[in-house]
């Protein structure tokens, strides 16, 4: 196994691991929560999740597009890929529904 293999393999795992702890943050954040108070922990496990997660698929992905590998392996790692931004996606929406009761009143 190559170096970049093993480089594409660990980020792929960052970022599953990133959007375990944003699923975490997403079922931790409050649902009735005021806007002057300080920015729940939850909230913030989700941005910093959501945000590491779609870096550390976006350059596995990149660089596997654009190395000279077969068809079979390219076309792997698209799909595992694409599997991994519609979970980020998902996570998103469900983060943008729990958030959208809060208000002060």
């Amino acid at each position: 196994m190559t170096r970049t293999r093993k480089v594409e393999i660990a980020l792929m795992s960052l970022a599953w691991l990133s959007l375990g702890a944003a699923f975490l943050g997403v079922v931790d954040t409050p649902r009735n929560y005021c806007g002057e108070l300080p920015t729940p922990t939850g909230e913030a496990v989700v941005e910093a999740g959501l945000a590491i997660a779609f870096v550390a698929t976006l350059v596995p992905v990149s660089i596997e597009s654009f190395r000279g590998s077969g068809v079979r392996t390219t076309l792997a790692w698209l799909v595992i890929g694409a599997l991994t931004f519609a979970v980020l996606a998902g996570l998103g929406v469900l983060e943008a529904h729990r958030t959208a009761s809060w208000g002060c009143g």
